[in-house]
């Protein structure tokens, strides 16, 4: 356990340390602040039915889609530059598990994601001063939010332990990320449904929709849990595959 922190305070101190955070939670704070006020000065109605689907529900689906740009931005160091500084012999050297150097990285990671997230926490706060009541809805969208995190870090990790390069295990994430969520809109454009649905369910939009309605899904469960495992497993095949 003690690397195990070890590790972590140093990613933690990677991160907090250098401006990229705050300026990153500035821009993510000032699209959701501007977009949960257009969406309530849009609203019709003001009643617990439209708040959840013409608010509560775009708003916390756009922070997926942030977290999709800003969390490739955050990981993008974290094996590249341990491989181009050699400092990644460190850990070779002391016999340091890559499990616990992966979900060290991994839950620094979630920590720096839930600094851009929680202030987001306020607007259902402000939609509450107007009625809301429906708090069931908000914590489950909230974890699909977290969830979706997770899965994202764990495929931006695999993305920067394939390269030294910082901007290339960036565009690799990106490509990776975007190329799954758009296997959602497969099942409109394949003329075969049945493959559509199957393609469709691969990706992150067709999962996070059952929680931002309020519906925790067993196999929605399943497929975060095993997408994170699945990445974790060829993080470390690669990582071993480059100690040689």
């Amino acid at each position: 356990m003690r690397v195990f922190f070890s590790v972590m305070n140093k990613e933690l101190k990677d991160i907090f340390l250098t401006p990229m955070i705050y300026v990153l939670a500035a821009i993510f704070s000032l699209i959701m602040g501007w977009l949960f006020y257009s969406l309530v000065m849009n609203s019709q109605s003001m009643t617990e039915l439209t708040m959840t689907n013409s608010v509560l529900r775009p708003v916390v689906g756009n922070i997926n889609i942030l977290m999709m740009l800003f969390i490739p931005l955050l990981t993008m160091r974290c094996f590249s530059i341990e491989f181009k500084n050699k400092t990644i012999d460190l850990y070779i050297m002391n016999n340091t598990s890559w499990t616990t150097v992966y979900f060290a990285k991994l839950l620094a990671i979630f920590i720096s994601t839930l600094f851009l997230i929680l202030p987001t926490l306020i607007f259902p706060v402000v939609l509450t001063l107007s009625g809301y009541s429906d708090w069931g809805v908000v914590l489950v969208s909230y974890l699909g939010v977290i969830l979706s995190q997770l899965l994202y870090i764990s495929i931006s990790l695999f993305a920067s332990a394939l390269t030294t390069n910082v901007i290339v295990a960036a565009v690799i994430s990106f490509s990776i990320l975007f190329g799954v969520a758009m296997l959602a809109f497969s099942a409109s454009v394949s003329g075969n449904y049945i493959v559509g649905q199957m393609v469709s369910y691969l990706s992150f939009i067709y999962h996070y929709k059952g929680f931002s309605m309020g519906m925790v899904r067993s196999y929605d469960l399943l497929y975060y849990f095993s997408g994170i495992l699945i990445f974790y497993y060829m993080t470390v095949r690669a990582l071993d595959a480059r100690k040689w």
